[in-house]
């Protein structure tokens, strides 16, 4: 896999690379249509520094084409613009998920886990990395973020192997890279055309069990919510019919679900398992 790494702590691959790690970010700005809004110089200079001292590595993807066509989405800006702040990021898991919410997503997450396949896992969005340390005792685990500010923080819990910074639509890893992954809290940003997209990278690099997650249009949250929503497409919730034909035609299966307070919550944890059928087209 074409990749260049920052920080190693062991051998020469963390030496002596920057000025070729600036040239190839140069190159491939364009193509995280959904990345960190700060120049990729800074990103290397503040990762190198934070990473030295937190372990896990920060790899630039590199097997991109050079002439891929840059994918464009009007509301994947809006994310990156929101998700790429630092300061954000700094405060995102104290303001968004007090202890009592971020200890019942894990609780639902983890029932899910013990079906995952042990090996190289991805943490796919993985933000600041709330979930790192529930993947890593099956495997070693990458996390795969937009933004910059995230990954600085995720690379601060010290579960994850390795931290890149790349498109979920277009991911920057081998066919069957990984035996299983995680994608929580990201498809409930797009529609169903961009949600197919991302689960089929997820198809595509993982050849085990996924847990994925997306907003239940058929729960009490998702009901209270839909007036702001129609003025304020940040979220969207969908039926659970129609999220599951959106994983069969990337090619998944759906094995089993897991609410965390049944029907009032709108997050819905699936376990996911590649289709023995080719994806409907």
């Amino acid at each position: 896999m074409g990749e260049v790494v920052l920080g190693a702590r062991s051998g020469t691959e963390g030496h002596s690379i920057l000025p070729r790690w600036r040239s190839q970010a140069r190159r491939h700005r364009s193509l995280s249509s959904f990345g960190d809004a700060g120049p990729w110089s800074s990103l290397a200079v503040d990762a190198d520094a934070q990473l030295r001292k937190t372990g896990p590595v920060l790899a630039l993807p590199t097997d991109v084409p050079e002439d891929a066509p840059p994918v464009t989405r009007d509301h994947a800006d809006r994310v990156r613009a929101v998700f790429g702040d630092g300061d954000l990021a700094a405060r995102y898991g104290a303001t968004r998920f007090p202890p009592r919410r971020l200890n019942r997503e894990r609780r639902t997450l983890g029932t899910l886990l013990d079906d995952l396949l042990p090996g190289p896992r991805l943490d796919l969005a993985c933000g600041a990395g709330r979930f790192g340390d529930l993947l890593a005792p099956g495997g070693a685990v990458t996390g795969l973020d937009a933004s910059g500010p995230m990954l600085r923080e995720a690379a601060q819990t010290g579960a994850y192997g390795r931290l890149v910074q790349g498109d979920a639509f277009r991911l920057p890893f081998r066919d069957g890279a990984f035996a299983a992954a995680i994608c929580i809290r990201l498809l409930q940003h797009f529609d169903a055309g961009d949600r197919r997209k991302v689960l089929a990278e997820l198809r595509r690099t993982v050849t085990g069990r996924s847990v994925v997650s997306f907003f239940d249009a058929g729960t009490l949250e998702a009901w209270r919510a839909r007036g702001r929503r129609s003025e304020v497409r940040s979220r969207r919730a969908v039926p659970l019919a129609e999220f599951t034909a959106d994983c069969e035609a990337a090619g998944f299966c759906v094995v089993r679900i897991a609410r965390k307070l049944g029907r009032l919550t709108e997050h819905v944890f699936v376990l996911v398992e590649p289709a023995t059928q080719a994806p409907r087209p």
